[in-house]
């Protein structure tokens, strides 16, 4: 009937169409075609999981893909949180580029540290929101706002969480990971780094207490402050320690009023 899709035991590949009257075709039989045949050499990389599910969004999917002149386009802007633990971002990674092993973590805006990680085996918004609990436990106030992107590990009990703890929730632009900058450029290091899974907690360790060339140079050592160092210089300053005060953020070198301009950097 021409419906091969259907035709076919997809266990053995053996034909169960029920046998038409009428002279036979003669065909080779399928292991002979099969040690016959003459194969192409592949001379090209198999695509990542991320150029398949972009094939798959462009051609399978329902909702056609946009035109690129009407796709929003990130402008580069330099901000920066005016205290520690006011801004986060948080992200989730492919470790090692494999599909089943999937490395999240969150950071602070300002002083760079690395809040809290976890490896993962399925990438669910229950496993993202089990460590984004426990980076809030650390703090006697949460954050005023969490950056993240547009995956579904980072909606529906994640997002809810946030909404219950009275955290802004941004949702950078779909396609722009760099306007997740801070924790997007953290990935190249730790998987640089980290030779085994097991060598995680021992390189976010280090990383916690590296100089850091975006931070201030520290006074005592004359060279870059660690995370560490420049969170606990400002313990005194901390979000947390007046969170019903107005939010301040320094955006390409001006002062601003994050409630007043947060729109700006929403989706």
């Amino acid at each position: 009937s021409g419906n091969w899709l259907d035709e076919v035991d997809r266990t053995t590949l053996v034909p169960v169409v029920t046998p038409i009257e009428g002279t036979p075709i003669e065909i080779n039989p399928l292991r002979e075609s099969l040690q016959t045949a003459t194969y192409i050499t592949k001379n090209f990389d198999s695509p990542s999981y991320r150029m398949g599910r972009k094939i798959h969004e462009a051609i399978i999917a329902d909702t056609p893909p946009q035109n690129q002149e009407n796709q929003q386009k990130y402008i580069p802007r330099n901000y920066l949180a005016s205290k520690c633990h006011q801004i986060w971002h948080a992200d989730i990674h492919y470790w090692r580029k494999r599909i089943g092993k999937y490395l999240f973590a969150i950071i602070d805006d300002r002083s760079r540290k690395i809040i809290d990680f976890n490896l993962f085996t399925e990438k669910t918004a229950q496993n993202t929101t089990a460590v984004l609990k426990r980076a809030l436990s650390t703090l006697p106030q949460p954050p005023y706002a969490i950056w993240t992107d547009n995956g579904l590990e980072n909606k529906s009990s994640f997002h809810q969480l946030l909404v219950e703890r009275g955290i802004e929730h941004i949702f950078i632009q779909p396609g722009n990971p760099q306007a997740n900058g801070k924790i997007e450029r953290w990935w190249p290091y730790v998987e640089r780094n980290c030779k085994s899974e097991s060598d995680l907690p021992r390189v976010i360790r280090f990383y916690n207490n590296m100089p850091h060339s975006s931070l201030p140079v520290n006074p005592e050592t004359n060279v870059y402050f660690t995370p560490n160092e420049f969170e606990a210089s400002e313990i005194d300053d901390h979000w947390y320690r007046n969170p019903e005060q107005e939010p301040f953020w320094i955006v390409d070198g001006q002062l601003k009023n994050l409630k007043e301009s947060i729109d700006e950097f929403r989706k």
